[in-house]
């Protein structure tokens, strides 16, 4: 037996012939797995395909049959035919059209808030729009009248209205797209007729409806603005004659009370004059008392010489000669 002697150039060329063998069977069982993969991949793929074009095929075949059966609807409306909407009611889909034709003599179509039948849509709360057809004027019946359209983009319940004068108010000439069982034709008919006023889109409100509404909302201060706006109006135009008027009060008031001092003071010097004569004439009968009596006469004539105290004085003189 031959014994064999490892040396480290004999290992390392094993080994390499080693690796190099496993090597190239490892990409030959790579290159088969590989190969049977592209091939699945591939069939797969046309599968995709075919059944792609089948469904895009049957998707384009319903789309159009559901647009052959759905296709838009145009509805007309008459406006302005015995100040009426005919028809007044119309149900309509979205995407459908409503054709509004215009007769004599001048009428639009506005659109109108539920409960609120003659006053336009968007004054009825911010953030909404509505619509307003412009006034048509025509002078007589056409076979071509005049038209405005109108698109649905929802079943939602729309009300419309004419705003020409008198047609909404006087005529009840309203009408109504999609309604439904939360809302009435007539409820809105009844509410037109007791309108007071009809509207249109851009138009302020009229003065009795915003001084109603002031009056609701605004505070005491604006109802006492115009009584305090009216007495200064009063303030600036003079008023002499009063004035003066009061100022002769003012003169006789104290004419008068001259005149009651004057003959206060008269009154009580004929009572001395009297007490006078008589406690000297009880005293002794045989001195003459004509002298102080006339002098007090005298001075008594003296202040009865004012006007004022006349009438006063007047009376005393008589009573004192009365007595004498």
């Amino acid at each position: 037996m031959v014994a064999f002697k490892w040396s480290p150039i004999a290992a390392c060329f094993l080994l390499l012939q080693a690796t190099a063998f496993v090597s190239s069977q490892a990409v030959t069982v790579t290159v088969s797995a590989q190969s049977t993969d592209y091939s699945v991949l591939r069939s797969i793929e046309s599968e995709l395909v075919s059944l792609e074009a089948a469904t895009i095929t049957s998707v384009a075949s319903a789309a159009a049959s559901a647009t052959s059966s759905s296709a838009a609807q145009t509805y007309t409306v008459s406006v302005g035919i015995d100040h009426k909407f005919r028809p007044d009611v119309v149900q309509a889909n979205a995407g459908d059209i409503v054709e509004f034709n215009f007769f004599p003599p001048n009428h639009s179509v506005v659109r109108a808030e539920y409960m609120l039948p003659c006053i336009p849509y968007e004054n009825t709360g911010r953030g909404k729009v509505g619509f307003f057809s412009g006034f048509r004027p025509v002078d007589a019946f056409l076979d071509d009248p005049p038209t405005w359209n109108l698109r649905i983009n929802d079943t939602d319940p729309i009300f419309y209205y004419c705003s020409a004068p008198g047609s909404c108010n006087n005529f009840a000439m309203i009408g109504v797209i999609n309604p439904n069982k939360s809302v009435s034709l007539e409820t809105q008919r009844s509410l037109a007729l007791q309108a007071a006023y009809v509207m249109n889109p851009g138009d302020p409100f009229p003065p009795e409806a915003s001084s109603s509404m002031a009056s609701l909302t605004a505070s005491p201060t604006s109802t006492s603005a115009l009584p305090s706006s009216t007495a200064a109006t009063a303030s600036t135009t003079p008023t002499p004659a009063p004035a003066e008027e009061e100022k002769n009060d003012d003169d006789l008031s104290t004419g008068a009370i001259i005149g009651i001092a004057l003959g206060g003071a008269a009154i009580l010097l004929l009572a001395a004059a009297l007490f006078y004569y008589f406690f000297s004439r009880s005293r002794t009968l045989k001195q003459p008392f004509a002298s102080p009596l006339s002098h007090l006469l005298r001075v008594t004539a003296r202040i009865c010489t004012n006007p004022a105290a006349q009438f006063s004085c007047q009376y005393s003189l008589r009573t004192t000669e009365a007595a004498l």
